[in-house]
């Protein structure tokens, strides 16, 4: 989805064990498109019933119990992103 609004307008057709993996911050050629990140997409999400929430950063950042967090450099978790549980 080109941005969060349009993903969470179509979310409700998805199965809640559908995996998703958020971006923690929303860019266009370099600007940011959105002014919030990733976990509050991942709150509204665990509010809505999904499951399996994994948040895709850059940097290190702490997220809630429920989300798996992804550090974008992390080579291997990265080439095992299409098979994460």
């Amino acid at each position: 989805y080109p941005n969060p609004f349009e993903f969470l307008k179509e979310v409700d057709k998805y199965p809640k064990d559908t995996k998703i993996i958020i971006d923690n911050n929303f860019y266009n050629d370099g600007k940011k498109i959105v002014e919030l990140d990733g976990t509050v997409i991942a709150k509204q999400l665990h509010d809505k019933g999904y499951t399996k929430l994994y948040l895709y950063s850059w940097e290190n950042c702490s997220v809630p119990e429920y989300v798996t967090f992804i550090l974008k450099t992390d080579r291997d978790t990265m080439a095992r992103l299409d098979k994460l549980l």
